[in-house]
């Protein structure tokens, strides 16, 4: 799957108005709400797919590294309620601007419903973002 991700972004720099800081965070929230029910579907790939593949990647971190620490990251998170509120919380602070704690909001909500299966963990990751993020879940 790690090569699949690797294909996400374009190495050529785009204006796609996001920070590198802000590309990582939000590649982060969209890995962190696929590993929430602990599997990992094909419409969520393709979610994934669809949503950052106009992003730059001006790293030297290659993206397949930055995912393989990021789905880590995000599987630690997963281990409790106060770790998965403080990754959210590092996601928020992030992300830098309202607008795109708005977007990234409607992006993980999409996350978590695109496999057409609501799972209560999902639910529950999705109040922690929101409450980070400021909103009422």
């Amino acid at each position: 799957m790690s090569t699949w991700f690797s294909r996400l972004f374009s190495s050529t720099p785009v204006d796609d108005n996001y920070s590198q800081p802000q590309r990582e965070a939000l590649l982060d929230l969209l890995v962190f709400c696929m590993v929430a029910d602990r599997r990992i579907e094909f419409s969520e790939q393709d979610f994934l797919k669809d949503k950052t593949s106009s992003f730059s990647w001006e790293s030297t971190t290659s993206v397949e590294d930055f995912v393989k620490q990021s789905r880590k990251r995000a599987d630690q998170a997963h281990l409790a309620d106060d770790t998965r509120a403080a990754y959210a919380a590092d996601i928020n602070h992030r992300l830098q601007t309202n607008e795109l704690r708005t977007d990234a909001i409607a992006l993980s909500r999409s996350m978590f419903v695109v496999d057409s299966d609501y799972a209560k963990v999902e639910k529950s990751s999705y109040g922690v973002i929101a409450r980070a993020f400021g909103w009422a879940s």
